[in-house]
């Protein structure tokens, strides 16, 4: 099993939304694929006989390996997505594919997600420190450390070889069993956040209650799913401090995207419970993204982004700046 670091937009960017939503259905993508001529199997065909012109070459030296190198069972991390500092991880299932008629990013391979939106930090650091080089379309020269980091998120034993610091670390690992938990946090700090946690549950059920809504908390590592007039609703929990705002948003994102994939087929309305107000740029990347925020002060919730889902706006009241 081999990896390639995949980068479809630049530091500082605003990350490429077409392609992670490809990578939702299903269909992972790449750059310097703009023309109609860029094939990738035509431009090695036509390397090996007339040779290529400018553009081609280009286009070829940046690309190659997607066609040479790629195969079905390979990992692809797809840096910065759907947010700067996150990466996406896809297997590929499919042989490679070019659709002259897209717009751009017409080289593509079918995939099967595997993890979303994971913060670049909890990636081992034997692999991170290969998602951190220049270049739009990497390979991983290090495949025991990809098929560890395989085995590690698939729930299989991990190579205890993969190095530390980031997922592969065992920092909290003598946290307390049970509960909601989460393993970057010494031990003394987890039971804070647990506690915490369950009151945030508490206060949103007896604030559900009130609205004759029957919550089902903690199943399948769900924080909290309703059903309001035949939409089905899930929900993450995310207390702060620790951690902070911003990881707090990241690891909520990213498990909403994988357990409405693995436990609701992909068709329930994600929110992001939050105990405080979401910045304007995270927001309106969870508002394009789908994904409804509501945040908690002292038992009072309120839905910042009602363009989010017309059904939640019946529930909870808006957020006015």
């Amino acid at each position: 099993m081999n990896g390639f670091a995949i980068l479809t937009t630049g530091p500082g960017e605003e990350p490429n939304r077409n392609v992670f939503k490809s990578l939702m259905h299903g269909v992972a993508r790449i750059g310097w694929s703009w023309l109609p001529n860029l094939d990738l199997r035509e431009l090695k065909r036509k390397r090996a006989t007339r040779g290529l012109n400018k553009e081609e070459r280009a286009a070829w030296q940046r690309s190659n390996i997607f066609l040479d190198r790629v195969s079905k069972g390979d990992l692809l991390f797809y840096r910065n997505q759907p947010e700067q500092g996150l990466v996406t991880i896809v297997k590929v299932t499919g042989d490679y594919e070019y659709h002259p008629s897209a717009p751009d990013f017409r080289s593509r391979r079918k995939c099967k997600r595997l993890k979303l939106a994971l913060p670049l930090e909890e990636i081992p650091a034997r692999l991170r420190r290969h998602l951190t080089i220049r270049g739009r379309l990497n390979e991983i020269h290090d495949p025991a450390a990809v098929e560890s980091f395989y085995k590690m998120i698939m729930g299989k034993p991990a190579d205890s070889k993969l190095g530390s610091g980031g997922a592969g670390s065992q920092r909290g690992g003598g946290a307390p069993k049970g509960g909601h938990t989460t393993s970057y946090l010494r031990p003394e700090k987890e039971v804070v956040v647990r506690q915490r946690h369950q009151s945030y549950e508490k206060s949103l059920n007896s604030f559900l209650i009130d609205r004759h809504i029957k919550a089902i908390f903690e199943q399948n590592h769900v924080d909290v799913a309703f059903v309001v007039n035949s939409h089905r609703f899930l929900g993450e929990i995310k207390v702060t401090n620790p951690p902070n705002a911003k990881d707090a948003f990241r690891m909520a994102l990213g498990q909403l995207f994988e357990y409405r994939h693995l436990h609701f087929g992909g068709s329930a309305v994600p929110i992001m419970f939050l105990d405080h107000k979401l910045d304007r740029q995270r927001l309106a990347l969870a508002t394009q993204l789908g994904v409804a925020v509501v945040f908690d002060s002292k038992g009072k919730f309120a839905l910042q982004n009602p363009e989010a889902s017309a059904e939640l706006v019946t529930i909870f009241p808006t957020f006015t700046r």
